[in-house]
């Protein structure tokens, strides 16, 4: 059976709940588990580099406090954690997967070697539904003191990333969740169109 993997874009609502938060965050379930070394230190850089040149709209948010899920060697005590899917609970990414099925996200866990879903984000570039992530309030277009948005720091690098991820995974078909599009990419014996098929869906 091919492996399907989910793309949700960017979900502008992200829900806070103070009892299942963590101030520990671990590797593990995350997207930087899958990726090569190389655009695993891509990933975090950008991460960083939006963290450092984006603030919070409204200045009370964590997005720019130092920890290990931006690539930091050092963490912050006032920044805790949810995963990816229950912070976007809200959301547009939500509602669109559980419109057909409420139990979505307890099946996607239960069959992971068949589907997985990556979230879009203007912070994190790309993360997996169970990656644990903060709270933060910036949009893909803001800008920073620099003049420099989201949206120019991680355009051209996103789609090597999903695409490095997608191979080291196994992935034959993805689907574009918010935009209803499905393409499916050609037989793993041919990788130059394999390749092609997954870009276009990127």
């Amino acid at each position: 059976m091919a492996k399907i993997l989910v793309i949700v874009e960017c979900s502008e609502k992200k829900d806070v709940l103070p009892a299942y938060e963590s101030s520990n965050w671990i590797q593990e379930n995350s997207i930087l588990e899958k990726l090569s070394p190389q655009q695993r230190e891509t990933l975090l850089t950008l991460r960083r580099k939006v963290a450092e040149s984006v603030p919070d709209r409204k200045g009370f948010l964590h997005s720019s406090k130092p920890g290990p899920d931006l690539g930091y060697n050092t963490s912050s005590k006032t920044v805790t954690y949810l995963q990816a899917h229950i912070r976007y609970r809200k959301g547009r990414a939500y509602s669109i997967l559980l419109k057909e099925d409420m139990f979505f996200w307890g099946k996607v866990k239960k069959c992971c070697e068949q589907v997985d879903v990556l979230f879009l984000s203007p912070l994190y570039g790309v993360v997996r539904f169970d990656e644990l992530i903060r709270n933060y309030d910036i949009d893909i277009n803001d800008r920073g003191p620099s003049g420099v948005t989201p949206l120019q720091i991680w355009r051209g690098k996103l789609n090597e990333i999903i695409y490095d991820y997608a191979v080291n995974t196994g992935v034959e078909i993805g689907i574009s969740a918010n935009k209803q599009e499905i393409r499916t990419t050609p037989p793993r014996h041919t990788p130059r169109n394999r390749e092609s098929g997954l870009r276009r869906l990127l």
